[in-house]
Parts: C-alpha cells; structure tokens; sequence
C-alpha cells in the first residue's frame, strides 16, 4: 500500500531530580547510560491520516496524554486528534515517574511538550513509501512469571527452579505483529509489539 509518513523524535530525558518508575520505593536517577525517547510517526494515505507517539516511560497517565492533546490543538497541527493517535509507552522501569508529585508534574509538562514537537517535525516532513504487514513468532524471552504450585496456589515469581512449581499459570503470547514502511532506500520504520515485560534493577 502506497503512503506518506512522517517521523520526529526528541530526548526526553529529566532534568530534575526525579524517582524511576515501577517501583514500591523512591529510586531516584543519578545517571544516564542511554538516553530515552518520544517517538512520533504519521502515516497518511489520502485524506486519511493515523498518528503513534511512543514514550520511553513506564505508562501513559490521564495527565500526560491530555496535556499532548490539548498541546496538539495550541501547536495547531491539524489532521490530528483523539480519534486517530494512538499514545502508549515501552514500559521500562528505568524511567521516570510520571504521576505521584509535584516533580511528577513537572516531568509530564516537558514530556507532553517534546512529544508534540516531535509530531509537529513528523507532520513536517512526509516523504513517501510502501506500507507492508506481518507476523513473526519468538519464544526465547518469553514466560509466564505466574505458577500454580503444589500446594495449590499460585504464585507470581517464585524462584527459578524452585521445586515446589508444578507448571505455569498459563500461556504465552509468542506472536509479534509487525508494521513496517520501506522507501527506495529499503526498510524506513519498523513498528511491533512485543509481549515481554522486561526490566532493568542494576
């Protein structure tokens, strides 16, 4: 399928003190080893138009996605509102925490804006391309962390080879849709969703 598409991206990473996210603890950052992203692509066929932002951040919260739309409309991009973006996170934990406090709050005012100029240079710069799809199936990261255990219970990470584990909980999702557009270069973006809740303490 013949599109357009656009792509933008920005640093997003804090500039104040801050906790990590996905913790039951204060974790606060103290250094960068890799810098984390928003992430905008618009895709356009038409008149038709879809738009992903993709954050580096452990969630999206009803805060963060309101001030994008509402910055969005002040930017005045047009083409693109609540029915057509779709707005989600990598779910890392080494990232910061966008709901809890007053610093919180802050980080989420700089992230919905870097998110929107991301988008604004995405809106900006179209250029054209074929839009392919498909599957591809991976099982080497993938478990479930659920067990059901002897004693009739189920646990959520038990140890690894801890006896008492009969079997998993349930199944897993090996599947990875895929979404790409390639240009006269070759292969220009790669969108999938993979099933894996990975996580980095150290």
């Amino acid at each position: 399928m013949k599109v357009k598409y656009g792509v933008g991206r920005r640093c997003i990473n804090p500039e104040i003190p801050i906790s990590l996210a996905g913790y039951f603890n204060k974790r606060p950052w103290n250094k960068v080893l890799d810098d984390i992203e928003v992430r905008a692509v618009v895709i356009k066929q038409n008149d038709c138009c879809a738009a992903v932002i993709n954050f580096d951040l452990l969630c999206i919260t009803y805060q963060l996605y309101t001030r994008i739309i509402n910055g969005i409309k002040a930017a005045g991009i047009k083409g693109i509102n609540k029915e057509n973006l779709l707005v989600c996170a990598t779910h890392t934990h080494t990232a910061p925490m966008v709901k809890g406090d007053e610093n919180s709050d802050i980080y989420v005012k700089f992230a919905a804006a870097k998110a929107v100029e991301a988008l604004k240079d995405a809106v900006a710069n179209f250029s054209a391309g074929e839009m392919l799809c498909g599957t591809a199936h991976d099982h080497r990261f993938i478990f479930n962390r659920r067990f059901w255990m002897k004693d009739g219970k189920v646990m959520t990470n038990p140890g690894k080879l801890n006896p008492q584990i009969l079997r998993p909980e349930g199944e897993i999702d090996p599947e990875i849709p895929m979404l790409a557009i390639r240009n006269e270069k070759g292969l220009s973006l790669l969108i999938t969703s993979i099933v894996n809740h990975s996580d980095t303490i150290g």
